[in-house]
């Protein structure tokens, strides 16, 4: 994904208007971590790849498809290296 496409994938995700948890939650990470990160595109890596996880995991115990894309970033990122600091369910990895 281009630096772009990261940014506004996450945009979408944590814009004021969405309210449920995990959205509360990544956007309150965004705010706080990636400003002060030493590394910031590190960090947009790390939340990035947890909102994906995120997604993945809901969508697919709600029964839905996953699409294939979205798979295939979600490899991206772990093979690239990106940390994530929260699993799915928001606690500490």
């Amino acid at each position: 994904m281009t630096l772009f496409e990261k940014l506004l994938f996450l945009a979408d995700f944590i814009e004021p208007g969405r309210t449920h948890a995990a959205c509360r939650r990544m956007r309150r990470r965004f705010y706080m971590t990636v400003p002060l990160a030493q590394d910031p595109l590190a960090a947009l890596d790390a939340i990035l790849l947890d909102t994906m996880r995120e997604q993945r995991d809901f969508v697919l115990a709600n029964g839905g498809f996953l699409h294939p894309a979205t798979a295939a970033a979600i490899a991206y990122l772990e093979a690239s290296g990106a940390a994530p600091t929260e699993n799915a369910g928001g606690r500490r990895a």
